[in-house]
């Protein structure tokens, strides 16, 4: 995995993943590790190592076979960067890759990894959450440009920013794209898109049951946007209420003025709550 290069960092102290959101070919927006470039620094000059990986399907990471987009090979492949940088991290998912940060918070998926998770965060968990039967409040087709361009990135993530929030001009990676589209062209292929469903159900099914039956023991915080428009404050609510019989520290917060994008429109007020939330977390 690869990204904005942060294997190596002057910070020294204890290792941060950052995971960016997205689902390679489906989202109309393509994300990478470059999205984490304002928190990885401010998480460097407080003394924290951080690695900030292209997820698989995205950026440099590309996808070569449908497997490759399952939450299973994610895990494998994160677990091997966490492996890398010392074996024991915190780990910080966007979005879908919300559901990577609880699945590897799992005490024996850790430990057939070899792993150590310190604390899991969930930004905005769209994906991760309960989402019932409701119907979606945002669709995003139809990019008045070529899906995938940096034009229709910036189309799409201004629709999920609050009040257009300018966090969109800089979805401009032309690498990112491209993996969108070979992405893309494998979902495209009979039976594909629905083993990729239920990649999704599979990994939301072994979060919900690990949470019901067993009960996590590492400290999660949940952070949403008051107003992202893919995942209401109402399943951030009910969100933490199933991961309730957690027996470490659990908490959910709600910033105001921000959509989809927290951790890029109200950057200071998300650093400070994740700065706060890893302190705690490094404490018990």
């Amino acid at each position: 995995m690869s990204g904005r290069d942060l294997s190596a960092t002057t910070g020294g102290g204890e290792v941060v993943v950052l995971l960016h959101g997205g689902s390679a070919g489906q989202s109309p927006w393509s994300d990478t590790g470059n999205t984490w470039a304002d928190t990885a620094a401010r998480l460097e000059g407080a003394g924290y190592t951080v690695v900030a990986p292209d997820r698989p399907g995205h950026g440099a990471s590309p996808a070569t076979a449908i497997d490759d987009l399952s939450f299973e090979h994610e895990c494998s492949v994160v677990a091997e960067a966490i492996a890398a940088a010392g074996g024991r991290a915190h780990v910080v998912g966007h979005a879908e890759a919300g559901i990577t940060a609880l699945l590897l918070a799992q005490r024996d998926r850790q430990k057939k990894l070899g792993i150590e998770v310190l604390s899991a965060t969930v930004v905005g968990g769209y994906g991760a959450e309960p989402t019932a039967d409701g119907p979606e409040r945002v669709i995003l087709s139809d990019p008045p440009v070529e899906a995938w361009s940096a034009a229709s990135q910036r189309w799409a993530v201004r629709r999920l920013t609050h009040a257009g929030d300018t966090a969109g001009e800089r979805y401009d990676d032309a690498r990112a794209g491209e993996s969108s589209r070979a992405a893309a062209a494998l979902l495209e292929e009979r039976g594909n898109s629905a083993r990729v469903a239920g990649f999704l159900l599979r990994a939301k099914s072994s979060i919900f049951a690990w949470a019901r039956d067993r009960g996590y023991d590492v400290p999660i915080s949940l952070t949403w946007g008051m107003e992202d428009p893919l995942s209401e404050t109402p399943r951030a609510v009910e969100f933490m209420k199933v991961l309730a019989s957690t027996t470490a520290h659990l908490e959910l917060n709600l910033v105001d003025c921000a959509g989809h994008f927290v951790h890029r429109e109200r950057a200071d007020e998300f650093e400070r709550l994740l700065l706060g939330f890893l302190a705690r977390s490094s404490a018990q």
